[in-house]
């Protein structure tokens, strides 16, 4: 508990409780001996303690997107808050110690919208803190406080584009590691090769016939120096009637020509396909992805004419552009009026409809938040959405407190603290667990930047790629080597059959 003396200053917060100072000043009398008896027996109030914890405080938490955090409790039959934004809270109440309430009850309404949660701060209805998001673009009436924030999102455009894809025929550098990584393959089924080759049999030397490959031997062969120096010299002189065998060479002997094709094949087609997965160089260097459609930034987008785009109007990014004066938010919003004239679908009523329609069209561009289109892939299986890498606006989540409020150093360094700990991020993983098992909950996602949806969906596919890359290499390998087992059996066959004969 920590007790504030304060002469005409306007406090911020509101006393707990009352406490008896007379012990406390006792204690205090050893090193302050001039104090009075009025002092030591006079109640006073005892406030939260900002420098450690704010002993119990309550606080209110509200947002204009709470539709995003919201979830049907089957036990209480009700709708309660859920989600990140909870889970933030919950977490900073335990380390701060104070309590938390929301506004407004999530059974009244499912979203609370940017005049109204302009006029909560300015009423200062809110309490002493609450999650916010909002545009830095908007013009701000009021004075805050504002802590280091969770993430930022920024406003951005998606559109649908088709990978128009260039193969060359030449690689302009080559990794060494895949060259090394080739040959030590290589090496490896050579060894295992010669390997399998000598697990057969031993014949005698009257049966060796002009077609057989193998080296044959009468004794019983032991695993020393010898053997292995024998062992190397079959696999170097084994090379030549591989590799010849690929290219069906005239002195090759016959029966190395099935087992040579399909082994190499498959163990090339092995190393091809992890080494273009695993390191990504060999594939990007023989393809050149052309982007389409050919802009970068909103700007050169409103000088097209080829082009439209739009926005739903359940947002409130929405007023924001509408109120912008002489800036690209006010061209974008002019032109895309006109648009909607022709043709009222560029201003759907959802967000899902909005980048629905920007999926079926290759020249419109929704312009969308990212985390609502995050969101919005991962619920639904939308392919080709590239995003234009520019932003509108920058949308940011973080408390707002009361203006000078003495909260502020102390909760941006628990935020701060919930990052660099890799709490926020576990918290973050647990909004791409739910949206995954269960995309109809809604749950909002983090979108750090622009380029946030684009760089996990490809991390995701990449994942994709590698697991079925490994599955197929995996069978292209084990069909080599059954080819070469029957192969084998073949032979011995052939070779048993052969002998057997000669002795009738």
């Amino acid at each position: 508990h920590t007790l504030m003396w304060r002469t005409n200053r306007t406090r911020e917060f509101e006393a707990i409780q009352s406490l008896d100072v007379e012990p406390v000043m006792n204690r205090v009398s050893r090193f302050n001996p001039p104090h009075t008896d009025r002092q030591t027996k006079q109640r006073c109030p005892l406030f939260p303690n900002i420098r450690n914890t704010m002993n119990g405080r309550p606080l209110v938490f509200v947002s204009k997107e709470w539709r995003n955090f919201l979830v049907y409790d089957e036990a209480g039959g009700s709708v309660k808050y859920s989600g990140l934004v909870y889970e933030l809270a919950r977490v900073l109440s335990t380390s701060m110690n104070f309590s938390f309430t929301f506004s407004p009850d999530p059974s009244a309404t499912r979203n609370v919208t940017w005049d109204e949660l302009r006029a909560l701060v300015v009423s200062g209805g809110v309490g002493d803190a609450l999650f916010s998001l909002f545009y830095t673009t908007a013009s701000v009436g009021f004075n805050f406080s504002q802590p280091y924030p969770f993430y930022h999102i920024n406003m951005t455009g998606a559109y649908a584009s088709k990978p128009q894809t260039c193969v060359r025929l030449f690689v302009d550098k080559l990794d060494p590691h895949i060259i090394i990584f080739c040959v030590v393959s290589f090496v490896c089924v050579l060894i295992l090769y010669t390997y399998l080759c000598n697990l057969r049999e031993p014949s005698r030397r009257d049966d060796l016939n002009q077609g057989s490959t193998h080296w044959h031997t009468d004794s019983q062969t032991t695993c020393d120096l010898s053997y292995l120096w024998h062992f190397w010299r079959q696999m170097c002189e084994m090379f030549f009637p591989l590799h010849g065998s690929c290219y069906s060479q005239g002195n090759v002997p016959q029966p190395c020509f099935f087992s040579g094709k399909i082994l190499l094949f498959f163990w090339f087609m092995f190393v091809i396909i992890l080494t273009a997965i695993f390191k990504g160089h060999l594939a990007s260097r023989l393809m050149s992805c052309y982007p389409s459609p050919p802009f970068a930034t909103f700007r050169e987008l409103v000088n097209r004419t080829d082009h439209r785009w739009g926005h739903n109007t359940d947002s409130s990014f929405l007023n924001v552009m509408r109120d912008a004066k002489g800036d690209i938010l006010s061209e974008l919003y002019s032109k895309m009026t006109r648009f909607a004239e022709h043709d009222p679908g560029v201003t759907p009523a959802t967000s899902n409809a909005l980048v629905l329609k920007a999926s079926r069209e290759e020249r419109f561009v929704a312009i969308i938040g990212s985390l609502i289109l995050k969101e919005i892939l991962y619920a639904n299986d939308i392919p080709n959405i590239k995003v234009i890498p520019d932003s509108l606006g920058i949308n940011g989540l973080a408390p707002i407190l009361p203006p000078d409020s003495e909260l502020t150093q102390l909760m941006s360094e628990h935020i701060i603290a919930l990052h660099e700990t890799g709490i926020f991020n576990e918290l973050a993983d647990r909004m791409f667990s739910r949206i995954k098992t269960n995309p109809s909950a809604n749950s909002s996602l983090i979108a750090h930047n622009h380029s946030g949806v684009q760089t996990y969906d490809q991390n995701r596919n990449n994942k994709v790629d590698i697991e079925g890359g490994c599955l197929f290499s995996a069978f292209l390998a084990l069909a080599a080597f059954l080819v070469l087992l029957i192969e084998l059996a073949m032979v011995h066959a052939k070779t048993t059959l052969s002998s057997g004969c000669t002795k009738t």
